[in-house]
């Protein structure tokens, strides 16, 4: 089983909760998810899996402009 982490800017609705978990389903099978709130993501959604994490914040987003705009 997967211990995944999910870090968003707020806490979801939880509409948004059930896509989140339906993703996860359908990625990793057998999981259990555990919500962080860091409202320094700005926007977005984290989500790390103990191996690899996938980004989709806005504050990653903004991040690469700087560095790369």
């Amino acid at each position: 089983m997967t211990n995944i982490h999910v870090t968003v800017a707020r806490p979801l609705l939880d509409t948004d909760r059930v896509k989140v978990e339906a993703f996860l389903a359908k990625k990793y099978g057998e999981y259990t998810v555990v919500y962080h709130v860091d409202d320094s993501l700005l926007g977005g959604i984290v989500i790390f899996d103990g191996e690899k994490v996938y980004d989709g914040s806005l504050k990653s987003k903004l991040d690469a402009l700087k560095t790369n705009g």
